[in-house]
């Protein structure tokens, strides 16, 4: 709870700092950045053998906090693999991030932009 605690506060601070000194960009498809890409790396944690939070979780977690049923208990995976799952699962926050900016007319820095993806990917997109 606490890590999810400083990495909300990280991500607002990343988000004033970028409105404060950064040009916005039009609305269009954007896409995350490397630097945003180490940042989710950084807050996520790899982990190359699959562990469950919490006891009572379905699935098991790998990699970069990838979740789900192709997860298995004692699977492994190197670094580069959870890299590549990173970057597919984030495929969702990107695409509904990108959405909710269209439809709602907002033009964001980079910055911004993924530390909305970071956000979404963290807490989940039907949240």
């Amino acid at each position: 709870m606490k890590k999810k605690i400083t990495a909300m506060v990280w991500l607002l601070t990343i988000w004033a700092a970028a409105s404060c000194t950064m040009m916005t960009y039009a609305a269009q498809t954007m896409t995350i950045s490397q630097n945003g890409l180490k940042l989710i790396e950084s807050l996520e944690g790899y982990h190359s053998t699959a562990y469950k939070a919490v006891s009572t979780e379905k699935y098991y977690t790998i990699g970069y906090g990838h979740y789900g049923k192709d997860v298995y208990e004692g699977m492994t995976i190197t670094r580069e693999q959870g890299e590549e799952l990173l970057r597919k699962d984030l495929e969702k926050s990107v695409a509904s991030v990108n959405q909710f900016l269209a439809g709602s007319g907002i033009s964001v820095s980079q910055n911004q932009f993924d530390a909305l993806v970071s956000f979404t990917f963290n807490c989940g997109i039907y949240v």
